[in-house]
């Protein structure tokens, strides 16, 4: 959704995404307060710029031909499990959540369970996957295995990984 609109706009992805999360910062005062803290306003400060920086750094290290098909399922495996982990990690930690982050939280808290956070994380990101196409955004396999994974593998990671962890040192 971000680089659509980022396409769409000219403005930088980083710059479309920290707009965005300023955007979600409203429902999240609203109804998350309870996941307001340091982090979150970290997050909202540092994430444009970050996403750009590692952008230029890492896209033409990791540029890989569309015919190299099995250097991008790793790629995109290995990416997807290290970006969940550490999504995992950090609202683990209970230091403030990012407003985008937040929102899949703040649909399970106000269903009161009925649609848990994995499932609201796929309801949120294949929205914003439709929103992104719509917009001119490339959606194509991994787009997808994206949005029907990040929520469930999220889950994954902190009933099995992390609170563990983080229980057994004191720090949840």
């Amino acid at each position: 959704m971000n680089l659509g609109y980022s396409l769409l706009t000219g403005l930088s992805f980083g710059s479309c995404v920290s707009i965005f999360n300023v955007l979600l910062l409203i429902p999240m005062l609203t109804c998350g307060r309870r996941y307001l803290r340091i982090g979150t306003f970290l997050y909202l400060v540092l994430l444009g710029s970050v996403s750009d920086f590692s952008y230029s750094i890492f896209a033409p290290v990791l540029a890989v031909p569309a015919s190299d098909l099995v250097a991008r399922i790793i790629l995109l495996l290995s990416g997807m499990a290290v970006s969940c982990f550490g999504v995992s990690l950090y609202m683990c930690l209970n230091f403030g959540m990012g407003p985008y982050d937040a929102f899949s939280c703040i649909i399970d808290d106000m269903t009161h369970g009925r649609l848990p956070f994995r499932y609201a994380r796929i309801l949120l990101d294949s929205t914003a996957v439709i929103i992104g196409f719509l917009l001119g955004s490339l959606v194509g396999i991994g787009t997808v295995v994206m949005a029907l994974g990040m929520g469930p593998l999220i889950n994954f990671f902190n009933k099995h990984i992390n609170i563990p962890i983080l229980r057994r040192n004191g720090l949840y």
